[in-house]
């Protein structure tokens, strides 16, 4: 069985301690292993595959065998650890596909093209097109079946942890198709400061409970709008 330790370098998921611990256990093991600087970039970029039983040094069991599921063993070094990523690079969303239903709920809610589907099959495409430090794409999906390592809490990096699900629609004020049908494209009420309103209140919303960063909304191009509140 090979053994793999991941050194976590786009982030302080791991603990300097837990780390440092892990690697002093290992060599005196004898065993040889090898250290990788960041299972979550190179698996994404195709760069790590493996096709025999793997032990892995790394965080969440769950998230690691959802990124490499030849994993046999995971040494889960996180513990209480909950701080995000730091720099650049390795913020992409991890698909467990013991819970994804492939109900695409993920792919119509990004705006970036990270997903995309094959014969009903999700999966991640553009891994490079994900907006660093959010996880809103995680909140929606009614499985909980992404997993962005990284992130500070349990049921977004892939550990144990309940979470609500989250109702996109009733975010937007309810039955979405239905407020359309209702309004009219001639209605007197109806006129750009009202519509300007409605989208800054929706974006807000899902802000708020989705936890997008500031700077994914300015990718949106939506600072205009936010101001006008």
């Amino acid at each position: 069985m090979a053994i793999i330790y991941c050194n976590c370098v786009h982030a302080k998921v791991l603990s300097p301690d837990a780390k440092e611990a892990a690697l002093r256990q290992l060599r005196e093991s004898g065993e040889p292993f090898e250290v990788v600087a960041d299972l979550c970039e190179l698996v994404a970029h195709g760069q790590f595959t493996a096709t025999e039983p793997l032990k892995v040094y790394a965080c969440h069991p769950r998230a690691v065998k959802s990124l490499l599921p030849n994993a046999a063993e995971v040494v889960d070094l996180r513990g209480q650890t909950t701080a995000t990523a730091t720099s650049p690079g390795a913020w992409f969303p991890v698909i467990d596909f013991n819970r994804c239903s492939h109900c695409m709920q993920c792919l119509s809610f990004c705006l970036f093209g990270v997903f995309a589907a094959t014969a009903g099959k999700i999966r991640v495409t553009q891994p490079d097109n994900c907006k660093p430090n959010c996880p809103a794409c995680a909140r929606v999906c009614p499985e909980a079946a992404i997993i962005f390592p990284k992130h500070p809490e349990p049921i977004i990096h892939g550990g144990d942890g309940q979470r609500e699900k989250v109702d996109v629609s009733a975010l937007l004020g309810g039955d979405v198709y239905q407020a359309l049908r209702k309004r009219s494209r001639f209605a007197k009420d109806r006129d750009a400061a009202t519509a300007r309103a409605e989208r800054c209140q929706c974006i807000a919303k899902l802000q708020k409970q989705l936890g997008i960063p500031d700077e994914v909304l300015r990718n949106l191009n939506v600072e205009s709008l936010q101001k006008d509140k």
